[in-house]
């Protein structure tokens, strides 16, 4: 698996000379580094100057399958005045991100960043219905139900077997089944924290059931069929396409992000 870094550097103020000289090399913990950026070379940059054509590259040992594995970064730095009266050669090291892969998430190794929270973001411009219900859940379940937050993060279970037990609970099991309502074109049950997280597959009768609606010009408003007390859970009358493009791109997100089975992750909602 190889990834790289795009450098861009920007003259500052400088004081006594009009120009700097700087090389950029990288190492890491558990990945083997490339070459320095800008070829192996300095770069001389005068006040003012920019320079975006460094690279740094990386390539880790993973393959499919396996543990993953953690890298730090970390970056060193050789600047010299060559104009100055006394010319100064300074070295610098700073580190780096944390740098994770592995070979469990879809079909192919894949490599992320570390430092933040994982997030999955879906628009509602794009994904309607299921996006507004999402959002309303957040906002609107009590604080310590509003899941899918950085606060209250949502943890992936990838397991199909549980994925369709916990939507079975929430949407289909009794004594209050989802009824489709006729004034939602191919309307589908859409379940919130999501069957396919552990803190899915609440019974559906202790679940809010809302029916987000459409106004036009970009906006939304959402009509609350069911609002029990502290719910834990929503389920949302959706359209089908919604609701199905929804799950694809959480599913695309899930790999992309490398979320692991048992990782936590949020639900970032957008216009």
């Amino acid at each position: 698996m190889k990834w790289q870094e795009n450098i861009a550097v920007h003259a500052g103020r400088y004081d006594g000379v009009s120009a700097v000289r700087l090389a950029l090399s990288s190492s890491c913990t558990a990945c083997i580094p490339g070459p320095p950026a800008w070829g192996g070379g300095a770069i001389e940059l005068r006040a003012g100057e920019e320079d975006q054509t460094g690279r740094l590259f990386y390539e880790t040992t993973t393959r499919g399958g396996g543990e993953r594995s953690r890298s730090m970064i970390a970056y060193q730095s050789r600047t010299e005045s060559p104009d100055a009266d006394y010319p100064v050669v300074s070295y610098g090291q700073w580190a780096g991100p944390s740098v994770a892969c592995d070979g469990q998430v879809g079909n192919t190794p894949g490599c992320i960043a570390t430092e933040n929270l994982a997030r999955v973001v879906l628009s509602k411009s794009q994904y309607g219905a299921s996006a507004v219900a999402y959002e309303w859940a957040q906002n609107n379940l009590s604080d310590n139900n509003a899941m899918g937050t950085a606060k209250r993060p949502l943890t992936r279970d990838g397991d199909k077997a549980r994925a369709k037990s916990r939507s079975y609970y929430t949407c289909k099991a009794p004594p209050k089944p989802f009824v489709a309502d006729p004034t939602v074109v191919n309307d589908e049950c859409d379940e919130f924290p999501f069957a396919r997280t552990r803190q899915g597959g609440t019974i559906g009768s202790m679940c809010a059931e809302i029916i987000p609606r459409y106004v036009g010009g970009g906006a939304w408003r959402v009509d609350v069929v069911s609002d029990e007390p502290v719910a834990p859970c929503i389920r949302a009358h959706v359209n089908s396409d919604d609701n199905q493009n929804a799950g694809r791109s959480v599913g695309r997100q899930v790999r992309s992000e490398r979320i692991l089975q048992g990782e936590a992750y949020q639900v970032v909602i957008t216009p």
